[in-house]
């Protein structure tokens, strides 16, 4: 099987997509393009949903740059190394191929990016959030614009959290997380000098952020290799404006939006 690559304006991909419309026949193909030290640390883990939404991410992205470049995903080799311990964790990369990729879950939600202009993360938080995570959450809010909506708090919270990523902030600096419109795109939002796009659906945001604006492409489809017994999401993602968190619909087909 052939992927046809993706058009030259498009830098960066977002593919959103929920475990529960993976079929069991499309969890063994993604199963099939881990490598050794991901199916040790796949097999590690506690939880049967923890097994399977890390495969699903390892996969996923794998499929997303093999679009990007005209591979098989089994030609793409997904790298992690902790800094500290040196362990199989800590920040994806993809061996020899100029490409920038980060992974995000929640218990339904499994969304990862990849862009070809720089560094880029993703983040995904379930909305509303839990009890004890809705206080630290809280506190990125602004004083003042506080309107009690937690799908605001869930936002800034995973902004925080690509953030982090992308070695800005650190888990503990919890400083109020200032959003700024970008002066051109209505889906654009701008924070401490990095440029953010929020994608509401039914039960979390996810969010991606990238020190340099990039032309994103997003999509809910299950791509082909894991099309198994699947469907995409429904209803379509909705993008979260840059200010009060009113959703706006947006096309959940591969549409085009800088950000």
């Amino acid at each position: 099987m052939s992927f046809q690559q993706v058009e030259e304006m498009v830098t960066a991909q977002l593919r959103i997509i929920e475990p529960s419309a993976l079929g069991r026949r499309a969890l063994a193909t993604a199963r099939s393009f881990l490598t050794g030290p991901e199916l040790i640390r796949c097999d590690s883990l506690p939880s049967g949903q923890a097994r399977r939404n890390l495969t699903i991410g390892h996969a996923l992205v794998r499929v997303v740059v093999a679009e990007q470049f005209a591979l098989e995903p089994a030609q793409v080799l997904l790298v992690q190394k902790c800094p500290t311990c040196g362990g199989p964790h800590g920040r994806p990369h993809v061996a020899d191929l100029p490409v920038h990729v980060s992974i995000t879950h929640t218990a339904n939600v499994v969304a990862v990016v990849a862009s070809r202009r720089g560094p880029i993360a993703v983040d995904c938080e379930e909305c509303p959030p839990r009890t004890h995570h809705r206080d630290a959450m809280t506190r990125l809010i602004p004083s003042g614009e506080n309107s009690g909506d937690d799908r605001e708090a869930v936002k800034r919270w995973t902004i925080h959290e690509c953030l982090m990523k992308l070695g800005m902030r650190e888990l503990d600096d919890l400083r109020p997380v200032h959003i700024a419109a970008h002066p051109q795109k209505p889906d654009t939002f701008l924070v401490e000098g990095s440029y953010f796009s929020s994608v509401a659906l039914p039960a979390a945001v996810v969010t991606v952020g990238s020190p340099a604006p990039v032309d994103l492409s997003i999509s809910s489809e299950v791509p082909e290799p894991l099309k198994s017994a699947s469907m995409p999401i429904h209803p379509p993602p909705q993008s979260i404006g840059p200010f009060t968190g009113r959703p706006t619909v947006r096309r959940h087909s591969a549409q085009r939006s800088p950000f």
